[in-house]
Order: structure tokens, then C-alpha cells, then sequence
């Protein structure tokens, strides 16, 4: 079991960093005094020659001084104090001669800046919204709006605001971000989602942002995704314990497990935080799967002393003693992750396997009977027991549990199709079909006992045993699972109309089951109804395009009309599909071949034999296009 989990505090990292890229308008220079003294516009003159703000400011406090409702010298003042950084000063002239004349942008912008530098959200929310109605086609005014919204914890407007903004301005980083936050905020996360994947398309760089989508694709179990977008975040904040913990998880669940790649990422993990227990323990557990009992024991003990008497950690170093053919350790270690976790039937379980293993009687005695009233009922332990109380001279109560597990397994159904399953795993087919028959002595018409004795009789060339219960299971029943057997069982005798005939019937109870229409259609192509076949792979290439099969039907229908061009470029199309499809190979290099292409036909053919050296039609048509080189 590898432990995985959301980083705690995962989305506050995320609501943190991706306002990064924050914008900010810079301060608006007012126009040119109109009406007042020649002093402000003298002033005003001066200060755009020498551009020198410091130097300007007295004089427009004198002139504020000598007149204090002026809205030239006031926004003039707020202006020169803004870009000297004086935000907090700004704001009495500012908001002065806004007093004065309310509808005038520039001093609404440089009051937006003010308050944003003062990180006063709620004030430069507001006046960003008055400035969107003024110049509601402006995107950097909506983004000003959205983040400050954000900020102010108004996440209704802010994702209002800031989705304006992106309308009007695709592919702001920052807006984005930002918006990806707001919809977090507000339990939108699949909009967030979507989101971060189009900032990930265009070079996304937020590294906390990309832990949390790979999360979400872990939690969705789409775990190649998942690892792609981890893999991400990794390689630009390698530090990241929950990316490198949850990566390694979704290696280990891919299909197949890359165990290589998990085991690179943990080993790191381990290395950044030797005193991490969930690292230790995930390496044991990955060491487990590769069969490194050694160093599986190594980090399980690691584990341990992070996390004494840890259950789980002890359960793993149980199992790597148990692979190094420590049975005594095995037992004892199995044995505490069962009294750290009485309530587990699976460690009861190990830790009773166990002990009987090492012959420790009263160490097995102590963990079947915990194992067995949590509900186990495996005979094997309920036997071992048993041999103890004859041990301890306890006979009566060794013939109760027997008496009771012969009452409650070996007479049961339960029991006998459990034991056919488990020969059928051994691959011991003979002794299954006699576990399966003793099933069907209990209760004759049960049809799991009845599906699995048909295949194990299939499996060992009893065909018509197999064929009469295919038949029983199929006949006046809705169970696809039967049918499929049933057309398969006629198949394989030869029976191809009564197979065609199951599939037809598939179909008919379920118009979505593209197997059995792929299995009708290449039964009707080889009996010559091309026309009937043609519709059915048709179907299926519509609803599943990258269908090899489908596609290969596709271009056998192409290549009999004579398409020999389009015929190719369908079977390499289901060719990319599927690799080791070696039907298409062949079919593509008869197309091929009929281009007058037949060196390549000739390399085609030899890449689908590398892949399957048996496939006849194949080797066959090998033979003839060498020969045909000369």
C-alpha cells in the first residue's frame, strides 16, 4: 500500500502564487491647467521639462495651500507624490479633486493606484468598477478590478471582473492565474482546471498550479496525465514533497506501473527530507513490488524509527522479512502492525500465517482467533488452529472447529467455488473442474460455478462439454457475458453461422458492445457478405476512430474497391494505433504492393514479423514479394 496525499495547505499555496504576475496601472499624468493661476500651469510646465517630481511637489503644495479646492493643483499633487512613491500622501489631493470633478479618469486611475500600492483592496475594488462603466472595452482596467476584488475577498466579482478581462485580452498570465484562483475559491474547480491546462498549453510556469491540476487528475485516477502534469511541476520546484510524494504514487499506478520511476522520484524525496515518514514508508512499499526485500526492510525500518510502532510501516518490514526467509522476524513484526491495528483482519491474517510459519504456537493462537472473529474465514488458518488445540490436548474444542468449518466451508458452496478459483490460479484446471462440479452438486444452477467450469473445460479441449453449457447460460437469457461465450464456443467448432447468429443477438440487447459488432463483422467478411461488414466496422470507426480493428475493416473495404491509395493510408492509420496489430501490416503491404511500392511493402512486412514471427498470412506474402525481387 503506497500512503498519497493533498499537501496540506496545498490551495492556499496555489490562491498564493498564482497572483505572482500581479499588474498594476502606473500613475496618469494630469492634463494642462486650464483656469487657474499661471502659477499651476508654469509649475506644471517646469515639472515636465525637468521631469523631476521631488522638485515639483513644494510648489504644487504652496498652490494647494493657496487654494485648496482647485482640481488642477490637487490632481497635479496626488500625481507628483504618486510617482515619487508617496502613496498614502497622495491621497488627500487625490481624492480632493475628485470631489471637485467625480467623472474624470485620470484621477480615478491614479486613485486605483494608490489604493492598490496601499493594499487597501476593498477602495481600489470600487473605484476599478467605477472606471470599467467609463471604459468598459478596457482589459487592463477589468484585470485591475478582478484582482483587486480577489484581494478583497469579493470572489463573485472577481471572477465576474477578471473572465471580462480575459474576453477582451486572451492569454494574461497573470488574469488568468488569478481567475484560476477565484474559481478555487469558490469550489469551481473543474473551470480551474480548465484553466490552468490553457495556461499549461501556452508555457505555464507556476509550479504550485500544475501540483494542484496533477492532483486533481490523481483524485480522478487519470493517473499518465496526472504524472505529466507532476512531472511538470517537479522540474521547476524540485523541492515540493507533496508533487514528489504524488508523483510517485501516480507512477506506481500507471498502466503498466513504472515501480523504476516512482522509486527515482521517492529516492529524493528521502534525500530532501530524510525524516519524512510517508517517503520511507512509499519506498519500502515500492521495493516490496520490485521484490528488493533488503532494501524494502532498510526503508521500512526507516520508517519506523520516524514513526515507532506504526502500523503499516511494521506490516511492510513483516513482509520483507518474510521475502528474506525470516519467519521468526517476519512474525514478530507482523505481529505488532496487529496489535497496533487490532480492528485489521489483514494483519491478523499476516501475523497468524506467520507465527504458524515459524511454529510460534501461541503467537498463531493469539492471531487466528483475532483473525477468525474479525470474520476470516480461510480454512487454512481455521486448520491451524485446529492442530493447536490438538497440541494443547484441547480435542473438543479441535472437533467444534472443525465440525463448525466443515458446517460453514467445506460443505459450502462458498467454499468449493473459492477452491476452483484458487486451482484455476495454480493452473491446476483438473482439480478445478472437480471443485466447480462439487459446487454445482450444492446448487445446480448456480451460474458462476457453471461459467467457470464451461471455460476450464474449454481451456482443456473439452469442447462440447463447454459447448452444452455455453449453450444453457445463452439460451432465453439477457447476459452478454454468455453470449459472448457461447459465440465464441461456436467459433471455435467451426460453427460460424451459429456465431454470427450470438452476435447479432448481442447487438441486438446492446447496440454498444463494438466487440461483438467487430467479431460479426470480420465473420461476415470471411463469408463474403462485404457489404453487411462494411456497415459494422463503419460503426465502430465512427464511434471509436482510433479503433485498429475497425480501421483495418475499413481498409480491406477500400483496398476490394480498388482504393489502393486510401487503403494504405488506413491500415498505417490503424498500424498507429495499435503497434502489434500484424494484420494491418500485412493488409498495408498488399496495398502497398499494389502501388508499386513493393520494397516497402517488403520492410512492412518484416516490422509485423519482428512483431509475431508465426502470423502466416504474413510470412507468406514475405516469401512471395522476395521472390518476386528476384
Amino acid at each position: 500500500m503506497i500512503r498519497w496525499k493533498n499537501k496540506a495547505g496545498l490551495l492556499a499555496v496555489v490562491l498564493a502564487l498564482s497572483v505572482v504576475g500581479y499588474s498594476q496601472t502606473e500613475p496618469k499624468a494630469p492634463t494642462a491647467p486650464r483656469g487657474f493661476l499661471k502659477k499651476v500651469a508654469d509649475a506644471a510646465k517646469q515639472y515636465q521639462a525637468d521631469n523631476n517630481a521631488q522638485a515639483a511637489i513644494p510648489k504644487f503644495e504652496a498652490l494647494v495651500a493657496e487654494r485648496k479646492e482647485d482640481f488642477d493643483a490637487n490632481a497635479w499633487l496626488g500625481y507628483l507624490r504618486l510617482m515619487d512613491n508617496r502613496s498614502q500622501a497622495s491621497l488627500t489631493p487625490l481624492h480632493q479633486a475628485n470631489s471637485v470633478r467625480p467623472q474624470d479618469l485620470g484621477v480615478l486611475a491614479n486613485l486605483g493606484v494608490a489604493h492598490s500600492r496601499l493594499e487597501q483592496w476593498a477602495e481600489a475594488a470600487e473605484i476599478y468598477g467605477a472606471l470599467t462603466e467609463a471604459l468598459p472595452e478596457d482589459a487592463t482596467i477589468w484585470a485591475m478590478y478582478g484582482q483587486s476584488s480577489y484581494k478583497a475577498k469579493d470572489m463573485a466579482t472577481a471572477v465576474r471582473a477578471l473572465e471580462t478581462s480575459n474576453k477582451l485580452k486572451p492569454g494574461q498570465e497573470a488574469v488568468m492565474g488569478t481567475l484560476a484562483s477565484a474559481y478555487i475559491a469558490r469550489g469551481m474547480d473543474a473551470e480551474a482546471e480548465a484553466m490552468y491546462l490553457q495556461m499549461d498549453r501556452g508555457g505555464m510556469t507556476d509550479a504550485a498550479a500544475l501540483a494542484w491540476v496533477g492532483y486533481r487528475q490523481l483524485r480522478a485516477e487519470k493517473y499518465a496525465e496526472a504524472a505529466a502534469t507532476l512531472a511538470k511541476a517537479h522540474s521547476l520546484d524540485p523541492t515540493d514533497a507533496s508533487v514528489m510524494n504524488n508523483l510517485a504514487y501516480c507512477y506506481s499506478m500507471t498502466d503498466p506501473p513504472n515501480i523504476a520511476e516512482a522509486i527515482t522520484v521517492t529516492k529524493h524525496l528521502r534525500a530532501a527530507q530524510p525524516n519524512l515518514f510517508d517517503a520511507a514508508y512509499n519506498l519500502s512499499s515500492l521495493y516490496l513490488m520490485q521484490g528488493e526485500y533488503r532494501l524494502a526492510r532498510d526503508e521500512a525500518m526507516a520508517a519506523i524509527r520516524i514513526s515507532p510502532g506504526e502500523p503499516f510501516a511494521e506490516n511492510n518490514l513483516g513482509r520483507a522479512l518474510e521475502g528474506l526467509n525470516d519467519l521468526a522476524g517476519a512474525a514478530q513484526h507482523y505481529g505488532k502492525a496487529s496489535d497496533a491495528r487490532p480492528q485489521s483482519k489483514d494483519f491478523a491474517r499476516n501475523a497468524a500465517i506467520a507465527a504458524l510459519r515459524a511454529s510460534d504456537v501461541p503467537a498463531a493462537k493469539k492471531y487466528i482467533a483475532r483473525a477468525v472473529n474479525l470474520g476470516e474465514n480461510d480454512p487454512d488458518l481455521k486448520a491451524g488452529l485446529a492442530e493447536i488445540y490438538i497440541r494443547e490436548g484441547k480435542i473438543d474444542e479441535a472437533l467444534a472447529l472443525t465440525a463448525n468449518s466443515e458446517a460453514t466451508t467445506r460443505n459450502a458452496l462458498a467454499y468449493w467455488f473459492n477452491q476452483g478459483v484458487a486451482k484455476d490460479k495454480a493452473g491446476n484446471r483438473g482439480e478445478a473442474i472437480e471443485a466447480y462440479k462439487k459446487c454445482l452438486e450444492i446448487a445446480p444452477n448456480d451460474l458462476d460455478a457453471q461459467k467457470n467450469l464451461a471455460l476450464d473445460y474449454a481451456a482443456t479441449g473439452r469442447d462440447e462439454e463447454a459447448m452444452a453449457i455455453f449453450r444453457k447460460l445463452a439460451t432465453g437469457t439477457s447476459s452478454i457475458e454468455a453470449m459472448y461465450n457461447y459465440a465464441a464456443s461456436l467459433a471455435r467448432s467451426g460453427d460460424m453461422d451459429g456465431a454470427i447468429e450470438q452476435y447479432k443477438r448481442i447487438l441486438h440487447t446492446d447496440g454498444s458492445q463494438h466487440t461483438a459488432r467487430l467479431m460479426l463483422a470480420n465473420a461476415l467478411w470471411a463469408r463474403g457478405e462485404f457489404d453487411s461488414s462494411r456497415y459494422h466496422f463503419a460503426t465502430v470507426a465512427k464511434a471509436q476512430p482510433n479503433n485498429a480493428n475497425a480501421l483495418n475493416g475499413m481498409g480491406m473495404w477500400q483496398l476490394r474497391q480498388g482504393d489502393n491509395k486510401g487503403a494504405e493510408a488506413t491500415f498505417r492509420k490503424a498500424i498507429a494505433s495499435d503497434s502489434k496489430f500484424v494484420t494491418a501490416y500485412n493488409n498495408r503491404a498488399l496495398a502497398l504492393e499494389r502501388l508499386n511500392r513493393v520494397a516497402e511493402a517488403i520492410q512492412v512486412l518484416q516490422k509485423g514479423l519482428a512483431i509475431d514471427p508465426n502470423h502466416q498470412a504474413a510470412a507468406a506474402n514475405l516469401k512471395r514479394l522476395k521472390a518476386s525481387q528476384g
